[in-house]
Formats: C-alpha cells, structure tokens, sequence
C-alpha cells in the first residue's frame, strides 16, 4: 500500500513540475522602458548647393514584447529623441557671400517599429530569458525639424525640411537578469530607410533658378540603449 501511495506522489510531482515547465512556455507579455543614443550616419543630402545633415541626439522609448515561445518574441516599439538633444544642419556651400556658412535648428526623430525577436539560447527555468537575443523588423521614422529656414537668396520663402521614411530594422543584445521577473536589456540595432530623403523644402530649393536636381539619401540610423525589462 506504501509503494502505492509513493507512486502515486511521484507521479503528480511528475505532473506538476511538467504543469509549471508548460506554463513558462506559454505566452506571456513583458514592457520594457528603453533609453540610448540615437546616431544618423551620413547626411540627407549632400551637393554644392544644399546639405543638410542630421545630428545624433538621446532617445527615450518603450517596447511591448509578446513571448510565443520560450525563443520566439514579436515585440511593438515607439522612441523618440528628447527636444534639444539632437541638431540638423543646414549649409549652402554654393552662396558663400552674405550667406552663413552652416545654419543649426532643433530637430526630433520618432520611430514606430516591430521586429521579430530570436533567443537562441532559450531562457532559464524559471521563464526569465537568457543572454543573448537578436532582432529583425521594419516600421516608419518621422523626422521633425523644429523650424524652416529663410531662403539664402533673399526670397522669403521658408524650407521645410520635415520627412518621414519606412524602414527595415535588424539589430542584436544581451539580458542580464536582475530579479526572479526583471532583467537589464542592452542592444545595438540598425535602421535603413527604404526611400531616399525628400521634403517640401527640397523640392522647393530644386525648384530656385537655375533649376537643380540634387537629390537625398537613404537614411541609415545606429542605435545604442539599454532598458528594463519587466515580466518572463
């Protein structure tokens, strides 16, 4: 009767530690606040007669991460660089008389991304992930340029340099658990625009006799940021 009941108890610890080994496979979703520095490489334009080119400034986000799995993730993420942080040059190399060198204005970049989240390694027992993970994706950057600048030739017309842009995503980190459902997430990623810059204030400036056709380049962003992430 002993062996039996011994049997018995083996068996629904059996169960239960498969019941909790399923539940940390089970979906689940976490909120991860996120901070960095955000660094556009290169400029928007770049000719004789126009350049513009975007500065680096800090970022401030949050991303919802939705585990499928114990190493599938789809995560939604929503960051923006912090006003006075970040700087977009203007210069207008061709008028050198009477005309400044380099203009500078506030500038502000958002982005709207969903990636795909692979962790190779899986996570630990009790659900948190392990350390390395990677990330692929795509989504939509606004960049905001804080005011329009006059017109070098004297007209009085003011350029507006606002664009926006779909991008592809691809980047990678570590998560290094600090608590039994909280871990410090840092990471690295790349966003490439899948259009070549334009605004209203480049087509405007294109448009000023003689007519030119300078031309914008495909954005490329790097980021680097951390954040806490908070749920298995």
């Amino acid at each position: 009767m002993n062996r039996n009941w011994l049997a018995v108890a083996a068996a629904l610890a059996t169960a239960a530690s498969a019941a909790r080994v399923e539940a940390q496979a089970r979906s689940s979703i976490s909120i991860i606040p996120i901070a960095g520095y955000m660094m556009p490489m290169g400029k928007w334009t770049d000719s004789d007669t126009i350049r513009l080119e975007p500065g680096g400034g800090i970022f401030v986000g949050v991303t919802a991460e939705y585990s499928v799995n114990k190493t599938f993730s789809v995560t939604a993420q929503a960051i923006r660089t912090l006003g006075l942080t970040q700087k977009m040059t203007f210069a207008a190399p061709e008028f050198g008389v009477g005309v400044p060198a380099a203009l500078e204005t506030d500038m502000t970049t958002t982005q709207l991304l969903g990636t795909l989240l692979f962790r190779p390694l899986g996570r630990l027992p009790n659900g948190a992930p392990k350390t390395v993970y990677f990330e692929v994706g795509g989504g939509f950057t606004l960049y905001d340029v804080s005011q329009g600048f006059t017109n070098p030739l004297g007209a009085s017309d003011v350029l507006d340099f606002n664009s926006s842009t779909a991008v592809v995503t691809g980047g990678a980190g570590l998560s290094f658990p600090i608590g039994p459902r909280a871990s410090l997430q840092v990471f690295g990623r790349a966003n490439y625009g899948l259009s070549a810059y334009s605004s209203p204030g480049l087509d405007k400036w294109n448009g000023y006799p003689p007519p030119s056709n300078v031309q914008g380049e495909k954005p490329l962003v790097l980021l680097l940021g951390a954040g806490l992430r908070i749920g298995r």
